[in-house]
């Protein structure tokens, strides 16, 4: 045999060199927290702790006013979020602006609290979240007069890009309206509610086209002998409770509202 054809087979046969794994580390870039949710999230639970706090006082004997609302500690908190723009932490002040200053009179925290709510209509038109203050109007309405209500309302739905909101805005003021009975208002948020957001969901609840939705409690979760579903509100003094919080106590439940 040739020795050049001796040295090819050699080569051809030749194992190639094995060659060590390539190894690719995975890094995934790291989420941003929201800030507002993160720090929503800690006062829910310095709530909740308060409010287990306020349960043992009770039972005590104690005067449960003696404990300090978290609320007056996490106001600055939401404050510095607010001075960056954040609009949901103005919105979360002016809901909480009473447990947060115990030690003013009432009506200069609920004159203090109209102004965030104006702020957060008037700056925060466009928002993605502005359903959570358009869902708020019907109190705003009851609590402050539709003398007040009703220009905030008109700005809003003339800025706002949010269909669904501007739809409740004007459904709630008309339904203050048609309480007042004042029918030229009525009138004038009818036609505003056909001509702008006619297919949204209070627009065609304003226009008779969809039965009110039941709520997010069904009529077989409120039957006898069955729990009742909890629920978060405030009492007279602004301070924020849950149904849960008196379990084991006789509760008598006051319901009111406008329809």
């Amino acid at each position: 045999m040739p020795p050049w054809l001796f040295l090819a087979a050699t080569v051809w046969l030749a194992p190639a060199p094995t060659q060590a794994p390539i190894t690719v580390e995975r890094i995934d870039a790291p989420i941003a927290q929201d800030e507002y949710d993160a720090l929503g999230k800690e006062y829910s639970a310095a709530n909740a702790e308060h409010s287990k706090k306020v349960q043992e006082l009770t039972r005590a004997g104690g005067d449960p006013k003696s404990l300090a609302h978290p609320a007056i500690a996490f106001y600055p908190r939401f404050d510095a979020l607010a001075a960056k723009g954040e609009g949901r932490a103005v919105l979360w002040m002016a809901d909480r602006m009473h447990a947060a200053h115990p030690e003013r009179p009432k009506e200069q925290n609920k004159d203090a609290a109209w102004v965030l709510y104006a702020r957060v209509g008037a700056e925060h038109a466009n928002a993605p979240w502005i359903g959570a203050w358009t869902n708020k109007l019907t109190t705003l309405y009851v609590d402050y007069g539709a003398q007040r209500v009703d220009p905030l309302v008109d700005a809003f739905a003339a800025k706002s890009t949010q269909k669904e909101a501007v739809a409740e805005a004007l459904y709630r003021a008309r339904e203050d309206a048609k309480r007042e009975k004042r029918d030229e208002r009525v009138k004038t948020l009818d036609e505003r509610i056909v001509k702008d957001v006619p297919d949204t969901k209070y627009g065609k609840r304003a226009r008779g086209v969809e039965e009110a939705p039941p709520g997010p409690v069904g009529a077989s979760a409120l039957a006898i002998g069955k729990l009742a579903p909890d629920f978060t509100t405030k009492d007279s003094d602004g301070v924020e409770f849950k149904l849960s919080d008196y379990r084991g106590k006789v509760v008598v439940l006051d319901f009111w509202g406008f329809w």
